[in-house]
């Protein structure tokens, strides 16, 4: 079941359930709508004919016409050949493993089959599929230098899930309401310093709550986005809240159902990873990785009770249980000489010759510590410390 919301009315209830397009999105049932009240929820909520525990929707292409918008648009992203062998799988909502390993190798043909093993587990385990946009494999660079060493850069493949996907996983144990308690909302400074100990003027910080409309453990998510930061779109209305809104709601949906996610995978919003993919030639860089605001939480915090509001001050920003406060760091802007030095971490040697390689710098700096660098000298002194002491463990 998904529950009435302010942004999810019963008129768009009524209007998806007399739709024949769309249906459910776990097992492909018939939508209607109905009122909640004898499962406790107090709204009108839309639900799958077969089984209301179902709590996803999706436009199926059942017509001849969908089937064909369906074919363009894969042949489009895989071409003719590799859309012909994966038309078998594109409507499939799970993947056997062979399945998956044949989907992944049409796919990602020049991914090593050490990098896929994990994708296709995940796939399997968690019923995910690629052709759907679930996941995707993307290409980061990996420092198998030796302590001291000058740093030695190679390839390696990461499977990344998209907001959909988290989704669809949360709402397999129940109903999930989204932007409960007022929110979005952009993060006053007085927020920002009730919570995080300081204001941010270089982003905008958004929180965002989702609530299991069951038991009423509400989850909260913060996510930013820098403010000289263009946002692809904004032409067609998106904008800086709505990115830093979908990485809150990334993570609060992950405090709320963390059984039901797969650990340690980085999660991002699907725009935003098409972005990135676009732009970076598959390899992502660091102004398009999840915000920072994702800790692992203590047994028991994943989610808090409506009466309590301790669990959603658990920022990154903030030391885990049992930590020292964090010391202030060196804020002085890097010197010319310093510039050079922050290039000779990243600047391997090329037909002789030793050239600094700035998406070896974005994948330390930006996708890894998302320290959003854009031009080396607006570096601080404290980052400078922190990848002279990386390179020397």
């Amino acid at each position: 079941m998904i529950p009435e919301t302010d942004d999810f009315t019963h008129e768009d209830m009524k209007r998806i359930a007399g739709d024949p397009r769309y249906k459910c999105g776990q097992c492909g049932g018939v939508l209607n709508v109905a009122w909640g009240g004898a499962h406790g929820i107090q709204s009108h909520v839309l639900r799958c004919g077969k089984d209301i525990e179902h709590s996803t929707y999706e436009e199926r292409f059942d017509s001849a016409a969908d089937k064909k918008r369906r074919q363009v648009k894969m042949e489009q992203q895989h071409g003719v050949e590799k859309s012909t062998a994966l038309a078998k799988y594109a409507e499939k909502k799970e993947l056997a493993k062979a399945d998956a390993w044949d989907v992944m190798h049409i796919v990602y043909p020049d991914v090593p089959d050490a990098d896929l093993t994990r994708a296709v587990g995940i796939c399997v385990s968690f019923k995910l599929n690629p052709l759907m946009n679930h996941l995707y494999m993307v290409k980061f660079k990996k420092n198998t230098a030796g302590k001291g060493e000058r740093p030695v850069w190679v390839d390696t493949w990461q499977p990344i899930l998209s907001a959909d996907a988290t989704r669809l996983m949360a709402s397999r144990s129940g109903p999930v309401s989204y932007g409960v308690e007022d929110t979005p909302h952009a993060m006053s400074k007085e927020e920002q310093l009730a919570r995080f100990g300081k204001a941010d003027d270089d982003r905008l910080w958004v929180i965002y709550k989702v609530q299991d409309p069951k038991s009423g453990a509400i989850a909260t998510g913060f996510g930013f986005w820098l403010n000289s930061d263009s946002v692809r779109g904004a032409d067609l209305g998106n904008s800086a809240f709505n990115m830093a809104s979908k990485r809150a709601e990334i993570q609060a949906v992950k405090k709320l159902r963390p059984s039901e996610l797969p650990e340690n995978i980085r999660t991002m919003d699907t725009e935003e990873l098409n972005a990135a993919l676009d732009d970076a030639d598959g390899t992502v860089e660091g102004s398009f990785t999840e915000a920072p605001t994702d800790p692992e939480l203590p047994p028991g915090d994943a989610a808090e009770e409506p009466a309590d509001t301790a669990a959603d001050d658990e920022i990154p920003q903030q030391p885990e249980l049992g930590q020292e406060p964090p010391q202030e760091k060196d804020e002085t802007p890097l010197t010319p000489e310093q510039v050079v030095t922050v290039k000779g971490y990243f600047s391997p040697e090329v037909d002789g010759k030793v050239v600094f390689d700035a998406s070896l710098f974005s994948q330390f700096a930006n996708a890894d510590r998302n320290w959003q660098i854009r031009k080396l000298p607006t570096m601080k002194k404290w980052q400078l410390d922190e990848i002279v002491a990386a390179f020397a463990k």
